[in-house]
């Protein structure tokens, strides 16, 4: 193996097409875009080849549609006993051609996966229903990995509607309502007068009267499976002696968007017993309410003070609360409210940390007391100069004396008749 030498000259290239050698390399360094050439190779029995190193792509750089990918491209001296990483200028004027590209566009792949519905959330009536939906993106090899649904959300490249995450749902149940007041005029059984009792029927269409059959129908399909329907269907019956609702306490004041409202539960009992709220419904022609709007009333609740900071200052913390029940809401309720005086949440306070941290205060410089020299004296500027503590305080001692900043110091000090020295 042999090693083949050659020079390289950086020239002067003139108009008429006459070039000469310059001794300084640094104006080609600085003027030439291009590497400089090698000085040397390996040559006889060893071969020798430039090749390019492509590096492996990396991941796109969009987990879900358009992104891109880079990879690292170097060029190589290749020879039976090494491999060197040399200049790209070595590939270009050896192999011809371009760098192979170091960027490329790529599509990351994601699909959205809808999950199970969930249950009606009401038992009788117009409801809805829920169900997650899951952003999953293909990895190299058909591996799936979850990600946020933004990134399908966002994903340019969905030719598609994103699936949706709810829908109303309907549940239909029947019930006797009364058309009078009085009771049944049969005191034994199942019977009631048919121009007494309507079969009313509740859904998302609302709550309309329909065929006494359907009210039949729902009865019969109960007793068959043994169950009871989860808004059943009761005939009119008067084996109760004492059919009555019994209401709950009202819980607190819940506040809403305007004002407030609460809340009470609403039995039925048949003699004492639990049954049905429809068989109540079926007798009295008003149900009481259960809920109503009320006034919640807000005020501010201060935390406790924290510690006096080294700057003098303590803070602490506002809770906005119901009045009536200290329970915390957002501070939206009370800040709604300009007649709440807001307490303050910070205020000075007495350092009682290091006293011995003091130092020199000063203010600024004066103007000079004279514009020239009067009588052979000069001007005066002052400035006022404290000892103060962290919190500002002005303490009569503490400060090392011995570093006192002046306080009065001379100026335009020249003659009246010569101009100010510049």
């Amino acid at each position: 193996m042999g090693v083949q030498k050659r020079r390289v000259y950086c020239t002067c290239n003139f108009p008429d097409g006459l070039s000469t050698p310059v001794l300084n390399t640094k104006l080609c360094e600085n003027n030439d875009p291009r590497v400089e050439p090698i000085h040397q190779r390996f040559c006889g029995t060893v071969c020798s080849t430039n090749t390019w190193r492509k590096r492996v792509w990396t991941s796109c750089s969009a987990l879900c549609g358009p992104g891109f990918q880079r990879r690292q491209v170097t060029c190589q001296l290749v020879t039976k006993i090494s491999t060197t990483t040399v200049s790209d200028y070595d590939c270009l004027s050896t192999l011809g051609g371009s760098k192979p590209s170091t960027i490329r566009c790529c599509l990351g792949k994601c699909k959205i996966v809808p999950g199970p519905w969930s249950a009606c959330n009401i038992s009788c009536g117009c409801g809805h229903q829920e169900r997650n939906l899951t952003c999953v993106h293909t990895l190299p090899g058909s591996v799936e990995q979850t990600v946020a649904v933004t990134h399908c959300e966002n994903d340019p490249t969905r030719d598609h509607d994103l699936p949706l995450s709810m829908r109303q749902c309907e549940r239909r149940c029947y019930f006797w309502k009364s058309q009078v007041e009085e009771e049944c005029s049969h005191t034994t059984g199942s019977e009631f007068e048919d121009r007494d009792v309507l079969c009313m029927r509740r859904g998302c269409d609302g709550v309309n009267q329909v065929n006494k059959n359907d009210c039949q129908n729902a009865l019969s399909v109960s007793a068959t499976k043994n169950t009871t329907l989860e808004n059943p269907a009761f005939q009119l019956r008067s084996d109760c002696q004492n059919l009555t609702y019994v209401s709950g306490e009202w819980s607190r004041c819940i506040p809403d968007a305007c004002d407030g409202h609460r809340n009470r539960t609403l039995k039925c009992y048949c003699d004492g017993v639990v049954t049905n709220v429809s068989r109540c419904d079926l007798k009295y022609p008003k149900r009481p309410f259960e809920r109503e709007s009320c006034n919640c009333t807000f005020t501010w609740q201060p935390g406790p003070w924290s510690e006096c900071y080294a700057n003098c200052i303590r803070r602490r913390s506002l809770y906005c609360i119901i009045s009536e029940t200290e329970e915390r809401v957002t501070k939206s309720y009370c800040n709604a409210n300009s007649t709440i005086a807001r307490p303050d949440s910070s205020e000075r306070c007495k350092y009682s940390g290091n006293k011995k941290t003091v130092a020199w205060n000063v203010t600024a410089w004066s103007t000079c007391s004279k514009s020239c020299l009067v009588a052979n004296q000069y001007g005066q500027k002052r400035r006022t100069v404290t000892c103060i503590d962290r919190c500002k305080n002005v303490k009569a001692d503490g400060c090392n004396k011995r570093s006192k900043p002046q306080r009065v110091k001379k100026c335009n000090a020249f003659p009246c008749d010569k101009s100010p020295p510049s």
